[in-house]
């Protein structure tokens, strides 16, 4: 590891190419100039040469735009440009939304000029004509400031998502592979753009986004640079070094989600990823394999100038010395280059002390001309192939080298520099075949051969017609963007769309509609392997392996299906087909997975992941042992869910154990339990608070009133309900916190066939009710028809509406109408052989007065005057009378309850008195004494609860008791007595009500007055009179005194942002003035203090002042004059 610190890979430097010739004599001419070739946006060309600039105003800023060190940013270059305008030669131009192709030259000493490309750039906004034109632009990154939004199914690899965003966008992309491009990608970015999701794309690869010079997009991976060997860039004419003292090293990457952390590494610098949605539903790989990259990374952060450096570019490592003669070696995060001026350069990281790194999030909102450029709906073929046009029309020459063979044959190569040695993109040929480098003849990743073989990056074609074609990554779209087929690129599985695949005349919905409920149970979903902290174990542990079961509903279906497993690489194992069993062997790296697919019927296919994670020892090995594993238990496997949608079992048990020398023994660590009840979206319901060993997990919820009492049965069992919910997923942690996983079971709640109702399993065949048919499940017969006419119809359950039944006569007895209400007309009625007043009779027996009043009047609907077994019984809707007594003699305590037409109780009058929650009274209300919402009530105010405040009769506001603040009005003013304090929303008060800053709108005008003032304590007061009345004369002040002004810097300044109010007009602008501290070290007296520390200067002390130094001056000016005039 010495003299090592990252760079770039090989094949994604970023650092632009030019000749040796040039980077030498770059050392003493700097005279860059540019020129570019200009699209605008009706189609007309300009090429713009050098006189059409002017000198100053041109530069390009190629930065993450970041306080910290850039980690999954995707970059946006930004130009400024400056045209010459003063004859009027472009005034006839609209440059809006103009795309400009931006070049850089520099004259070398044998009068060569050596040109090379920066990048395209669209104009950001519409400029102003004048004699100088000045442009600001955005390079091709702009057209992902969009919302994002795709096609695309999920899961899906980072590399399939990278492909659609660039199309989506109209972006070229410039490699089809890259670092973690395999990672899959579970749930699809919500509230994002295009460009933060690209960001996050490069977050996996430990690196940044960009487009280069030709407008490609590329992930930017960070590694190693040998500083004994270094291939980077060395800073010339470096000016105004800054460093930080100490290199700072990462030691790991985290993440939370949910509350829950997810870690790789050690405490210390650790890159905190947050809002990266990607990592949503696989976070432990993606953090780990981040973590792999990052770890150990140094970051020297730094600042400096040196001469223009046309070829530098983000990303590139970068050697510099200061002026002492100190080596320092960094990356160039931050790069501002100024044509005929100088290039600064930058490295930005937070110390260690402050160190929070959060995930970048989108990018800043850019014009509306920007965000919506062109090429918003052309296919990657259509994308590509402007840009060839494009690099056709504006491509540069190349250089030919031709090597003669010792047969007389030649190899001819053409390349980009004019020698092969200092060429980055070479192009070979020979009888063997054509081939392309862009690395300079290191490796060769294009070309094809005499046999007509082809090896290519990216093939964009109309077509291919070819015998046979092995591939994966293979994507199928429909006119809308759906994707409707996939083969994907790391499994090699296929997904069909169902809706868009036909079988005869159905899609694929509609011919599995009939086969529900199947779910793949895997008997262990995540394993943890205890290692040492070096990441070994002395043997791979025995029993790390897990077994398949198939159910349709509760039926285990297992032996009736056919599997395939897939792996990881990092993973060695075997799978027992007969035992449905994948036991793992070995692990070779951090993480593992197996995925087992179980097909049913040929048709319908499931499948899980069974994932291995090596879990570290710390470095004293105080947190577990190489060799000894840690698990969890649970009770039942499976969850039943019965008729009426009851769960079996109603709760679940979850035990932590560890392997012992000689048996298992109890863990106890930290659960996690959650529920969901789509299959997608996982709620957290419980989390240990503390260690423990097991836990007990209910399926049912308590029911409650809604102020949170339960509801219980007379016999004190609580009511519960089971709750909606498919799945139900425990992990077990190590103990002491929920950031190392060691287990974890997900158990599926199935439909028990054998307990369902009929109505259940006629929902379940007819998709309740949709589908129309004669269906035969087991021994029963079901019959779902739209009309159904027959002389007798008997089964155990007739579920029908507009059913109509008839008499011998033709006379309508029963009716159903569609609403499912029903109509008797009959002559007798009878239910299990009892007539309907022995019905009702036996109904009576045993309800409330109440609920034989509400059955006697139908609610209160119906008036009268009954007499039910000695109780008689009132329903009426006007009474008049002189005096209604409640209550008394062998009546109780009387009672008037008030309901409202829905039958809510809003107010009643009882032996207690009179209460009401809502309504209001009329006429005049008198009491002496009591409280009203708190108050109390005085012989004339109202007193709050803790007397601290009085509201008087006469208008009076009285706080803090007699000799309080007085608070009153006169019928135009507020008069305040015993003091005032104001507080605003000013964060160095203290205080914040959020109610503003304090003003005095509409005064009048006044010539003189008095002024206020506020002293360092906050108090106002009038400012000290001027007059003689009020001072002791102590002497006059002295020339030397006042001439101490004259050495006083007067400067120009900005205040800091933030202390000004917001709105200021000199908020961000410079003006001239003074700095107290100065005025102070001058002549103290005239600055203002607040205790110790300079405050302001003083206007009243200044001025006298500034006066005797005038004076003294006009004395001096005087005598000049008179001595001159004698001369004369």
């Amino acid at each position: 590891m010495d003299g090592l610190i990252y760079q770039c890979q090989e094949e994604e430097k970023t650092v632009i190419n030019v000749s040796d010739q040039l980077l030498e004599e770059s050392k003493e001419n700097q005279d860059y100039y540019i020129t570019a070739n200009v699209v605008l946006a009706d189609g007309t060309h300009l090429s713009l040469q050098k006189e059409d600039f002017y000198l100053d105003g041109n530069g390009i800023v190629d930065s993450a735009d970041s306080s910290d060190f850039p980690v999954g940013v995707a970059i946006e270059k930004t130009a400024s440009i400056s045209l010459v305008n003063d004859e009027n030669q472009f005034s006839g131009y609209s440059f809006n939304r103009a795309v400009f192709e931006i070049y850089m030259n520099l004259e070398l000493s044998d009068g060569k000029i050596e040109s090379f490309k920066r990048g395209s750039f669209v104009v950001a906004k519409k400029p102003a004509i004048d004699d100088e034109i000045t442009l600001t632009l955005l390079d091709g990154m702009c057209k992902t400031d969009r919302d994002y939004d795709t096609n695309i199914t999920f899961p899906c690899t980072a590399g399939e998502l990278l492909r659609d965003s660039c199309q989506s966008c109209g972006i070229v992309l410039g490699d089809a592979a890259f670092k973690n491009d395999d990672f899959q990608v579970m749930k699809k970015p919500t509230g994002t753009t295009h460009r933060a999701v690209i960001g996050m794309i490069a977050a996996l690869a430990g690196g940044n986004a960009r487009l280069d010079e030709n407008d490609m997009l590329r992930i930017v991976t960070y590694q190693k640079i040998d500083k004994d060997n270094f291939s980077g860039v060395e800073l010339i004419g470096v000016d105004d070094v800054e460093t930080d003292v100490d290199t700072i090293v990462v030691t790991g990457v985290k993440y939370t989600a949910d509350k829950q952390k997810y870690i790789y590494g050690t405490d210390g610098y650790m890159i905190n990823l947050k809002n990266n949605q990607l990592l949503s539903g696989n976070e432990q790989d993606g953090v780990n394999r981040i973590g792999e990259i990052l770890t150990g990374f140094e970051i020297l952060p730094f600042s400096a100038s040196a001469v223009p450096m046309g070829y530098v570019t983000f990303g590139d490592p970068v050697k510099f010395e200061d002026y002492r003669g100190n080596t320092y070696y960094s990356y160039a995060t931050d790069v501002d280059f100024a044509f005929a001026d100088s290039t600064n350069f930058s490295c930005k990281a937070k110390s260690i002390e402050n160190q929070d790194a959060t995930y970048p999030s989108e990018s800043r909102v850019l014009v509306e001309q920007a965000k919506r450029e062109i090429l918003e709906n052309m296919s990657a073929y259509d994308v590509k192939l402007k840009q060839l046009n494009d690099m056709a029309a504006n491509t540069l020459g190349f250089y030919s080298t031709q090597e003669t063979l010792a047969d007389g044959s030649a190899i001819t190569y053409r390349h980009d520099k004019p020698t092969l040695a200092e060429s980055k993109i070479i192009y070979k040929m020979g009888i063997d075949g054509f081939f392309l480098s862009v690395d300079g003849g290191e490796t060769w990743k294009s070309g094809f051969d005499a046999n007509g073989d082809a090896v290519l990056n990216i093939l964009y074609a109309i077509g291919i017609q070819a015998e046979w074609i092995n591939t994966r990554g293979l994507t199928a779209n429909d006119n809308d963007g759906n994707i409707t087929f996939r083969v994907n690129a790391d499994t090699g599985e296929v997904e069909i769309d169902p809706e868009h695949f036909r079988l005869g005349s159905k899609n694929l919905s509609e011919a599995l509609d009939s086969i529900k409920n199947i779910a793949l149970q895997l008997s262990n979903e995540y394993q943890g392997i205890p290692v040492d902290h070096d990441g070994n174990y002395t043997e791979f542990p025995a029993g790390i392996s897990t077994t398949a079961t198939v159910l349709y509903g509760s039926n285990d279906i297992s032996a009736d299906c056919t599997y395939t497993v897939s792996k990881s690489a990092t993973i060695t194992g075997n799978w027992d087909a007969d035992k449905r069993t994948y036991t793992v062997t070995g692990l070779s790296a951090d993480t593992g997975w197996i995925v087992i697919r179980a097909t049913y019927l040929s048709t319908l296919s499931v499948s899980k992941k069974f994932t291995i994670s090596k879990v570290y020892a710390g470095e004293k090995g105080d947190t577990g042992e190489p060799g000894e594993l840690y698990s969890m238990e649970c009770s039942d496997l499976v969850v039943k869910q019965v008729s009426g949608g009851y769960l079996y079992p109603y709760c679940l048990e979850f035990h932590g154990y560890r392997s012992g020398s000689q048996k298992r023994l109890p863990y106890s660590g930290r659960f996690v339990i959650e529920e969901t009840a789509d299959g997608t979206t996982w709620n957290t319901v419980y989390t240990s608070a503390e260690d423990e060993q097991e836990v007990i997990h209910s399926l049912y919820t308590a029911i409650g009133t809604e102020s949170g009492k339960l509801i219980a049965t007379a016999d004190g069992d609580v009511l519960v309900t089971a709750r909606n919910i498919t799945e139900i997923r425990a992990s077990l942690y190590a103990a002491g916190g929920t950031t190392e996983l060691i287990d974890r079971q997900t158990i599926p709640v199935v439909v028990d066939m054998s307990a369902l109702t009929h109505e259940d399993i006629f929902n379940l065949l007819t998709d309740d009710g949709r589908i129309k048919g004669i269906y035969k499940e087991g021994d029963q017969l079901y019959i779902n028809a739209t009309y159904l006419r027959s002389l007798h119809v008997t089964g155990d359950q007739v579920d029908a509406k507009n059913l109509k039944v008839t008499s011998s006569d033709g006379t309508v007895t029963l009716y159903i109408n569609g609403d499912g209400e029903v109509d008797l007309k009959v002559r007798s009625f009878s239910l299990l052989g009892k007539s309907v007043s022995d019905i009702a009779q036996t109904v009576v027996d045993g309800q409330t007065q109440e609920d034989i009043f509400n059955k006697l009047s139908k609610n209160g609907t119906i008036k009268g005057v009954k007499l039910i077994n000695g109780e008689l019984y009132f329903s009426f809707s006007y009474a008049s009378g002189g005096t209604l007594t409640l209550g008394g003699s062998n009546n109780g305590n009387g009672l008037l309850r008030i309901l409202d037409t829905s039958g809510n109780q809003i107010g009643y009058i009882d032996n207690t008195g009179v209460n009401f929650g809502q309504g209001s009274f009329s006429g005049k209300v008198t009491a002496g004494d009591g409280t009203i919402g708190g108050w109390k009530i005085r012989t004339d105010y109202l007193e709050s609860e803790d007397g601290t405040i009085r509201l008087y009769k006469s208008g009076r506001i009285v706080f803090g008791g007699d000799s309080g603040a007085t608070l009153s009005a006169n019928g135009k003013n507020i008069d305040i007595k015993n003091g005032l304090v104001l507080h605003t929303k000013r964060p160095d008060s203290g205080f914040s009500d959020f109610t503003g800053e304090f003003q005095l709108l509409n005064l009048g005008k006044v010539t003189s007055t008095k002024a206020l003032a506020v002293d360092s304590n906050g108090v106002v007061g009038y400012i000290a009179s001027s007059s003689r009345r009020y001072k002791d004369h102590v002497r006059e002040a002295t020339d030397q005194e006042a001439q101490k002004l004259l050495d006083l810097p007067v400067i120009w300044y900005q205040y800091k942002k933030g202390y000004l109010n917001a709105g200021d007009p000199m908020e961000g602008k410079a003006m001239p003035g003074f700095y107290a501290e100065d005025v102070a070290e001058a002549i103290p007296e005239l600055a203002i203090y607040d205790g110790e520390q300079v405050e302001d200067w003083n206007y009243r002390t200044m001025i006298p002042m500034l006066l005797k130094l005038i004076q003294g001056q006009e004395e001096r000016i005087r005598k000049l004059e008179d001595q001159i005039g004698g001369r004369l």
